[in-house]
């Protein structure tokens, strides 16, 4: 099977990443996100696209998008992982687990020393899969209604990182 991490930047790309994060701000939030969340969403997607401090990747198989993830620098030596996918018909095939990895080499390599996340409490898969990849939960905070785990992983200890 052909697959490829590539820089998220033609159109179709763009289009199908905002179907993705569709889905997960429905898993995260117990809803559909309001029109005024999706355009939120959509706005912060845009500004992310080209920014120095940012990295949108989409993993491609056999020549369609099968998952993606979002990455972003903060201070510190910290990365932010704000948003990762796998396609429905591709779940269950170890991709996030691949593009999680993809994301905590990619923070690393461009001078991460931690990266982190958050994740609502509610999402069991998202934190099984994260806990399993070594991310700690740090902080628990309660936001418009809901528990978000905010949880890292030390980058400077990780084998082939760096």
């Amino acid at each position: 099977m052909d697959e490829g991490l590539v820089a998220a930047k033609a159109r179709c790309d763009r289009e199908w990443i905002a179907v993705a994060q569709a889905e997960t701000a429905a898993a995260s939030y117990g809803r559909p996100a309001t029109p005024g969340e999706a355009a939120t969403l959509a706005r912060r997607l845009e500004a992310a696209f080209g920014a120095a401090g940012a990295r949108i990747m989409v993993l491609h198989a056999a020549g369609v998008p099968a998952g993606y993830f979002w990455i972003e620098a903060r201070t510190g030596g910290q990365w932010f992982l704000l948003d990762i996918w796998v396609g429905p018909t591709r779940r269950g095939q170890g991709l996030g687990r691949r593009l999680l990895r993809a994301a905590a080499c990619m923070a690393a390599r461009l001078g991460a020393s931690e990266l982190r996340l958050a994740v609502a409490a509610r999402n069991d898969a998202a934190r099984r899969l994260f806990a399993a990849e070594g991310f700690r939960v740090t902080d628990s905070q309660m936001r418009e209604g809901r528990i978000w785990l905010e949880m890292g992983k030390d980058l400077r200890a990780e084998p082939g990182v760096g």
